[in-house]
Parts: structure tokens; C-alpha cells; sequence
């Protein structure tokens, strides 16, 4: 469901309900067009669109994705205009996904600055799933924690409990993600 914004298309709309979703921002127009759920060319267009009347800002960051690389970061854009609308943007329900995300059998490229002492195109999943949800779990980067959590098997995530290193909080951020996946 899409509700109707004035001066809005719904396309635009749902754009905007993903970047409400998304804080961290999104890495590619691709990655936008997959969370709001419409063509990568209504994406494109869009973005420019609400770019231009300043809802969406594109800034040019450095990522640790195996090495530092640097790339254009899409972002809400907070102002007044975002205020008055963000209430209604906010009841727009995204359509279910065809599939679940499709972990496949490798740690996403991303993700392998944190494991700096092995080769992190040789791990495998399932069979190294236990390594790589400590390993990602006791990071401080919540965008491999959600990772963990859509990709990763209950029994793997609660390994990682009683490891030593987990503290008060992340153990409660464990506890939690397992009551997510019952």
C-alpha cells in the first residue's frame, strides 16, 4: 500500500519509505530500486528527482569493504518538507519479497575487513556459519549484524553468546536476534 502524497508519484513515495528505512543510506541506485521494490530506471530518475527538491542528498564516502574504497552514499535528507510528510510516507507497506534474501555459499565482499587472519574468500556457509557470526557479531558494524541475521542459522548466531569477548550489550543484541528467529 502506497498512500497518495500530493506532488508525489507513488514510485516516489515508496523511494522515500526506503530511505526512511534504510538510515545508514543505500550504495547504489540498484540497492535503492531493490528496497522500494520498482525498476532500476524509475530508481534512477526518482532519486534525481528527490535530490533536486532536497529530500535525498548523494555524498561521496570512504567504506571498508575488504579495502577502503570510495563510493556514493544515497541518504535522506532531514528538513522541514521531510516533517510534514514523513508521517504519511511512513504508512506505506513495501510489497512482500518473492524470496527471502539468498545468502549463497560466501561472505559478502563487504564484510571481509573483519576478518583480517584468514582468507575471507575461502570461507564457506554452511560450514564456516559459526566462525563468521562471531566474527561479524562482535563487530561493531550493525549492517553485518543485520547480515547475520537474515543469513545466518539460529544454531550459529547462539554460538556466539558464551564466547568470550561478548559483553552485557551484545549478548542482549544475540539474545534478541535468536528471539527473531523462533
Amino acid at each position: 500500500m502506497t498512500p497518495a502524497i500530493d506532488g508525489f508519484a507513488p514510485h516516489e513515495v515508496k523511494i522515500l519509505a526506503a530511505f526512511a528505512r534504510q538510515p545508514v543510506g543505500f550504495r547504489s541506485l540498484r540497492a535503492v530500486s531493490r528496497a522500494a521494490r520498482v525498476s532500476p530506471t524509475t530508481a534512477t530518475a526518482a532519486v534525481a528527482s528527490l535530490t533536486e527538491r532536497g529530500f535525498v542528498r548523494a555524498t561521496i564516502e570512504t567504506v571498508a569493504e575488504g579495502s577502503a574504497r570510495n563510493l556514493v552514499v544515497y541518504r535522506l535528507q532531514p528538513s522541514v518538507e521531510w516533517s510534514r510528510i514523513a508521517p504519511v510516507v511512513s504508512q506505506t507497506v513495501p510489497p512482500l519479497a518473492a524470496n527471502a534474501p539468498a545468502s549463497g555459499s560466501k561472505v559478502p565482499q563487504r564484510f571481509w575487513h573483519h576478518f583480517w587472519n584468514v582468507e575471507p574468500s575461502r570461507l564457506r556457509l554452511p560450514d564456516d556459519e559459526r566462525f563468521v557470526a562471531r566474527r561479524l557479531l562482535l563487530s561493531q558494524d550493525p549492517i553485518a549484524w543485520a547480515w547475520v541475521a537474515r543469513n545466518l542459522s539460529a544454531t550459529a548466531i547462539g554460538s556466539t553468546r558464551h564466547v568470550r569477548g561478548v559483553d552485557g550489550p551484545t549478548g542482549a543484541m544475540i539474545d534478541n536476534l535468536l528471539v527473531g528467529t523462533r
